[in-house]
């Protein structure tokens, strides 16, 4: 469990903050640091800064060289330390003051954020998406995040060798060797993609039947390489790595005169996309605003129920997620983070924004 958070000229936070089990409660006004607090927490469990169009640098508070996140847990601390230099900037990392690589970082302090940017995850483009379930199944099985990383370093090296064809067709005998390093890693994406879209969907089914009672939740994956959609109820029974290995192959051929063209590969998990069904009918072009936010809190859920299924501990962190909601529906949501006991931060402007079962949690002051 996370115990403590220290920081250190982290955007305007100084200052030690304490957590408790169960809720836990940050209500200040807007541009006191409750989001900054949430980000931080975030960072040390994903290694990356949830707000859109930012980059790492600016945690440091200006006219600061560093910043400074530790966390620490039961039975080991944690700490990302951010330094600027120049234009560019120096991150390192510890594990019980050991310094580390990220994939020796990954996986020892687990969260599920819920931040104002994750309301649109179901209506935004589908690279939010990709990036939402990609992190999410990094900080579980960090070996995921180096295939993802991978994955992305392929990418890029077969476009920058698309573009240079382009001026020097004999150069399009290497993407042989691209296309080949790309099937094999596209394929254990996808199965790992698969494999965790149809554990989440058994769990957004037990929660759906709260938040939306007598109706049908689904998750579906678009493929990109078969051009179908799975559904994530029966994916892994379906789903033949081989197959998909020759399907990838055929149509990265079939597609290679485009791709050269246009200077970008147009096929495979990095064009890959999945959705929430209500009823069949999907959420994102048919689904209301306040069922976007439900169904999306729903796909939330389930992931911290996937995770304590194999009994490794989940933060939820819930920044303004309140604001949207009447009181009512506050209420609803509060009793259903109580009834299922999670760990659970959550950010509100002011006392007005609580529901009464919150009222009594525990408090993180902001100094």
């Amino acid at each position: 469990m996370l115990k403590s958070l220290s920081l250190k000229n982290y955007r305007n936070l100084n200052g030690v903050y304490t957590f408790s089990a169960g809720a836990n409660i940050i209500s200040a006004p807007n541009g006191s640091g409750k989001s900054n607090l949430i980000e931080a927490i975030y960072q040390l469990s994903a290694l990356k800064i949830f707000r859109p169009h930012t980059d790492i640098s600016q945690i440091v508070a200006e006219n600061r060289e560093f910043a400074e996140a530790s966390a620490e847990l039961d039975n080991l601390s944690l700490k990302v330390v951010v330094a600027k230099l120049q234009d560019q900037h120096n991150r390192k990392l510890w594990v019980n003051d050991k310094v580390v690589q990220p994939k020796n970082f990954r996986g020892h302090l687990i969260t599920v954020l819920f931040a104002p940017h994750s309301v649109d995850l179901v209506s935004n483009d589908p690279a939010s998406r990709r990036e939402d379930l990609d992190d999410y199944i990094g900080q579980t099985e960090p070996s995921y995040a180096d295939l993802i990383s991978k994955l992305e370093k392929i990418i890029k090296h077969r476009n920058a060798l698309l573009k240079h064809i382009q001026n020097f067709s004999e150069a399009e005998a290497q993407l042989e060797i691209w296309d080949q390093d790309l099937v094999i890693t596209a394929s254990l994406v996808v199965q790992k993609r698969l494999q965790i879209l149809s554990n989440l969907n058994i769990e957004t089914t037990k929660i759906a039947k709260e938040l939306f009672p007598g109706r049908k939740f689904d998750i579906n994956y678009s493929d990109t390489a078969s051009n179908c959609d799975w559904d994530a109820a029966t994916a892994m029974n379906l789903f033949d790595l081989a197959a998909y290995r020759s399907r990838l192959n055929e149509e990265l051929i079939r597609l290679r005169k485009k791709d050269i063209a246009i200077g970008i590969t147009t096929v495979g998990p990095h064009r890959d996309d999945w959705d929430l069904k209500l009823d069949n009918d999907s959420l994102r072009f048919l689904g209301s605003r306040g069922q976007q936010r439900l169904g999306v809190l729903v796909y939330k859920l389930a992931q911290i129920n996937l995770v304590k299924v194999s009994k490794q501990e989940v933060i939820l962190l819930l920044d303004d997620i309140l604001s949207e909601l009447d009181m009512q529906r506050r209420e609803f949501v509060a009793q259903l983070l109580i009834k299922h006991d999670y760990f659970f931060i959550l950010t509100a402007v002011g006392e007005m924004e609580l529901p009464d079962i919150l009222r009594t949690a525990h408090r993180i002051e902001l100094s």
